[in-house]
């Protein structure tokens, strides 16, 4: 994913751990990362399930979040994220699919998106 590279290259204090896409049914576009931030209605929802160890820190709700703030309708849109490690790292993890937490998954399933 472009956006993970984008970021692979900031300092570990500073590169968030994941990124996230969202593509609606027309075709617009959202991205997020880990520890950004959330817009109020999202966190509410985010808030509204048990929580996890997350707590509402995750790529996927700043996704969402930027996705709303920007008007595009979320109903059937498609959601993936991937996880962003730095240049360097010998994990192999950078740009692999990562499985959207218990929360997330919640959100996305009330928001009517699809997870890829």
């Amino acid at each position: 994913m472009q956006e993970a590279n984008l970021v692979q290259g900031l300092p570990k204090k500073k590169r968030p751990q994941c990124s996230t896409g969202v593509r609606a049914a027309n075709g617009q576009t959202a991205t997020g990362h880990s520890g950004m931030g959330n817009n109020g209605v999202v966190e509410d929802l985010a808030r509204s399930f048990p929580p996890n160890d997350n707590d509402c820190g995750c790529a996927e709700l700043n996704a969402i979040s930027n996705a709303m703030d920007a008007g595009i309708d979320l109903r059937g849109a498609v959601i993936i994220t991937v996880e962003v490690r730095g240049p360097e790292s010998p994990t192999g993890k950078h740009g692999q699919r990562k499985a959207a937490c218990s929360v997330c998954a919640a959100v996305i399933e009330e928001l009517e998106m699809i997870e890829c």
